[in-house]
């Protein structure tokens, strides 16, 4: 078999907004800037693969070979003035604001990025047992032109390669319980510079795991259980000098478990649920965090939605459903100084099949969706300071047909 995918995605973005710098010591009086981005980004992929069935012995062999292309193009002018505050409890609107012809470009850069990747996969069944083997090779090239003020103007070249791979193993019990146990190493480059000029360093990680599936016999339920740590190195986080910016922290490391259900009960009751807990930690750095929680990075995440379907008596083709979302608390700057508070959200869905009205209209439902309905108010992230703080999405409700 030869498959081939392509995408082409164009995105451009032109904003000019105000943005908070931070309440004065007063609590009352407010910091802000008058911020313009004009942005684009351009991007091309192409994955080619040939897949070969076979087999050798008692073995059973699926094996890809595959070539993938990918080619982005993207540049940014972002300027920035400060504007008079304003007095959060009285505020007086109006404050003059400049031009973005009449500011310097603070960050004004352009990139051109390519990356070219070889693999090849053997899946291989022997009785009850799947093993899986892969191995990858990228090669990346990019190059990052500043024109503005930060970084210093120049071009700044950046040129990676790795290998990487996974293994896997699983075995398959009769009555629909599978083990399994996997390991995986992963490389990411990573386009542009510091505030200084420094070029980043591609994401490099491993990650290990160990689990259980479980699909009770005659449903389509799948219960999963599982125990991983994922170790990666030049993770991009904010600069505390300047959130503009990235800065790479030397390495960090998450090691958690994880539970999911998901699947029909019943026919008519369809449930998906679970709970993760987080260790992220910093566990290589320059600047005294090492042993520091990653920021925005919570620790419990639980959820539970279920939604219940008639498909007999006067109200057959109505679906109701309701669930609940728990994000633990996290911290919003590299030192944990700034702890960002736990939320739960609630959210409910009404839907209806029209062939259960008639058959004719077969294929046309109609369903709304509301999430956060309790319209909770709170912090979804935090970059560096409460001045860079992101409220959560409020009450949405979306109708669709």
């Amino acid at each position: 078999q030869f498959r081939q995918n392509l995408r082409y995605t164009n995105v451009a973005n032109d904003l000019t907004g105000v943005r908070s710098e931070g309440l004065q010591s007063d609590n009352q009086t407010l910091n802000r800037s008058e911020n313009y981005v004009v942005s684009s980004s351009r991007n091309f992929a192409l994955d080619n693969q040939v897949q070969a069935d076979f087999l050798t012995g008692p073995f059973a062999h699926k094996m890809l070979f595959g070539v993938d292309y990918l080619k982005t193009k993207s540049d940014s002018d972002y300027r920035f003035a400060m504007i008079s505050p304003i007095n959060i409890f009285n505020p007086v609107y109006g404050s003059a604001i400049p031009s973005a012809s009449s500011l310097s470009p603070f960050i004004k850069v352009a990139s051109d990025q390519e990356q070219v990747g070889t693999y090849m996969q053997d899946q291989i069944k022997f009785d009850r047992f799947t093993v899986s083997l892969t191995g990858r090779h990228d090669w990346a090239d990019a190059t990052t032109v500043s024109t503005g003020s930060y970084p210093a103007a120049g071009t700044y070249p950046q040129r990676d390669q790795a290998n990487t791979g996974r293994v896997g193993l699983n075995y398959l019990f009769d009555f629909g319980l599978a083990p399994y146990i996997s390991y995986t190493t992963s490389f990411q480059p990573i386009t542009g510079t510091d505030r200084l000029g420094n070029a980043f360093k591609p994401t490099t990680g491993d990650g290990s795991e160990v689990g259980l599936k479980y699909n009770p016999t005659g449903t389509t339920l799948l219960l999963t259980a599982a125990l991983f740590e994922i170790n990666q190195k030049n993770v991009l986080t904010a600069d505390p000098a300047n959130v503009f910016f990235s800065v790479q922290t030397g390495a960090a490391r998450v090691r958690g478990f994880e539970f999911e259900a998901r699947g029909n009960v019943t026919r008519e009751l369809q449930i998906v649920g679970g709970y993760s807990h987080f260790d992220p930690r910093v566990t290589a750095a320059n600047d005294g965090t090492v042993g520091k929680y990653l920021t925005n990075t919570a620790k419990d995440q639980a959820s539970l939605w279920a939604k219940y379907t008639w498909f007999s008596g006067p109200i057959a083709g109505l679906g109701l459903g309701a669930g609940v979302r728990y994000v633990g608390e996290t911290y919003g700057d590299a030192a944990n100084t700034l702890r960002i508070p736990s939320y739960t959200l609630f959210d409910a869905a009404i839907s209806y099949d029209f062939a259960y009205l008639r058959p004719e209209m077969k294929g046309w439902t109609a369903q709304i969706n509301a999430k956060n309905i309790t319209d909770r108010y709170y912090v979804a992230s935090c970059v560096t300071s409460t001045a860079y703080c992101g409220l959560g999405s409020a009450r949405t409700v979306l109708g669709t047909l």
